[in-house]
């Protein structure tokens, strides 16, 4: 049961990977269409950055906690506990 668990690592932090791209999509987007910021190049670039800086740390973050979980999952007991608890009983 742990081993196969860890084939799950690489998929959970793949998906982290996929929405941390999603959303850094979503910031360049709305920083392209709002129309008031046209004006402003360096608020632009500012807020780009500032956006990233934190979806960064969040990517961090949210890697640390799917490893982490994973990591639970292989920590509960399985059917086969069960069974052979109950015929030490």
């Amino acid at each position: 049961m742990d081993g196969s668990l860890g084939y799950f690592k690489g998929p959970a932090e793949a998906s982290v990977d996929a929405v941390h791209f999603i959303l850094k999509e979503l910031v360049r987007k709305s920083i392209a269409e709002t129309v008031e910021l046209k004006r402003f190049p360096s608020l632009q670039a500012d807020i780009a950055n500032a956006a990233n800086e934190s979806l960064e740390k969040f990517r961090d973050e949210s890697r640390k906690t799917v490893s982490r979980l994973v990591e639970m999952e292989s920590t509960y007991p399985t059917v086969d506990f069960y069974v052979k608890f109950m015929s030490l009983i």
